[in-house]
């Protein structure tokens, strides 16, 4: 595989990117102001909103990433993995939502693709009368090729701290950045550790893609890249916590969460539990509106809050018109109090945690 890799901002998508977002478009028909991106604000829609749609071709994605028409990236032509980034326009969160691994960027497109023609008459309708049928030239731009055994759009957008991650605040006027293969690697370990996650929150979630295919998939990838299976994730386990001296052992997340969901009143009075899952509890306040928990068992930070609005997000986008939510822990960093002073809508909630040790009787 190629040892080029590439972080490619696009812009965001309701949809998951798997065609024609009609969520989003209507919404640009409203205020018709939607997105930064010039192109998006003058007829409503993005092209790489086909980049993982599934029927353009069984064994590859073809994608497009702005502005691929006009600048392409000039060091490399064939990618170890290209990773989509997106900011959310209600959140200004930034995002990963995808990954191309054993990417291609072709000279001319090999299909002969117009994204109308994957639009329903119904709405290719409101394209006529609404905007300049821009959608229906072929300009060429599915230049994008990857394989679908090694890509996937993520089941849920991952939020993503952009210094960490990326080692950029922000991306200004590029478009995309190049990658180490430490920083690739790195960035594909914590997709896939948070598309494990995703897992094991179980069913009655809705989400972009299946959960054991995408981990199937990014796992593929990263074997190629590196030679290796990604990290297990690691478990507590009794041996772990006897080997520990008692200054060492750290009250495990779940326990927080399991003593927070049996006192909701913790958090706030008149909450009824709604459901739960690893680190997040759902409850509904007594004014109707639904109520997310993040639960740390230690310090929280930024990366906590990102996550929060992330499900906040989602919660809102199933019809939940009212949500707020808290975040409980032991201690916050100083980003993170500041970033929450200018929501309206997020508690911080500190807790004490102690722990008890008692005689349960004869061995």
């Amino acid at each position: 595989m190629s040892d080029c890799f590439l972080a490619w901002r696009i812009y965001w998508s309701e949809s998951g990117y798997r065609g024609w977002d009609h969520q989003l478009y209507m919404r640009w028909l409203r205020n018709r102001a939607i997105g930064t991106h010039q192109y998006v604000r003058e007829h409503g829609f993005g092209h790489e909103w086909w980049n993982f749609y599934e029927g353009f071709s069984k064994e590859f994605y073809y994608g497009y990433a702005p502005p691929i028409h006009s600048r392409k990236p000039t060091r490399c032509s064939r990618f170890g993995a290209i990773f989509f980034v997106s900011l959310n326009p209600l959140n200004g969160v930034w995002y990963l939502v995808g990954v191309y691994g054993e990417a291609e960027l072709l000279n001319e497109q090999e299909l002969g693709i117009r994204p109308i023609d994957y639009v329903s008459e119904e709405y290719r309708r409101w394209l006529a009368e609404q905007t300049k049928l821009e959608l229906g030239r072929d300009h060429g731009l599915f230049l994008l090729k990857a394989p679908k055994k090694y890509s996937t759009v993520l089941p849920r957008p991952m939020p993503l701290n952009m210094e960490e991650d990326l080692g950029i605040r922000f991306f200004g006027q590029a478009w995309f950045k190049y990658l180490k293969a430490d920083q690739a690697l790195t960035l594909l370990e914590k997709a896939i550790g948070y598309v494990r996650r995703l897992a094991s929150e179980g069913a009655g979630q809705s989400y972009w893609a299946d959960t054991s295919e995408a981990l199937e998939r990014l796992t593929r990838l990263y074997t190629e890249l590196s030679g290796t299976l990604p990290p297990e994730p690691v478990e507590e386990t009794e041996e772990a916590i006897e080997g520990a001296g008692i200054e060492e052992v750290l009250v495990s997340e779940r326990v927080v969460e399991d003593a927070i969901a049996r006192d909701l009143g913790i958090v706030e009075d008149g909450l009824e539990l709604v459901s739960r899952s690893r680190g997040k509890i759902v409850a509904r306040g007594r004014d109707g509106a639904l109520v997310i928990i993040e639960v740390s068992a230690g310090r929280a930070d930024d990366q906590t809050l990102t996550q929060l609005l992330a499900h906040m997000v989602a919660a809102k986008a199933e019809g939940n018109e009212r949500v707020r939510g808290y975040i409980v822990a032991r201690d916050f960093s100083r980003r993170l109090r500041e970033a929450v002073k200018a929501l309206d809508n997020v508690g911080l909630i500190p807790i004490g945690i102690e722990v008890r040790v008692f005689r349960r009787g004869p061995a």
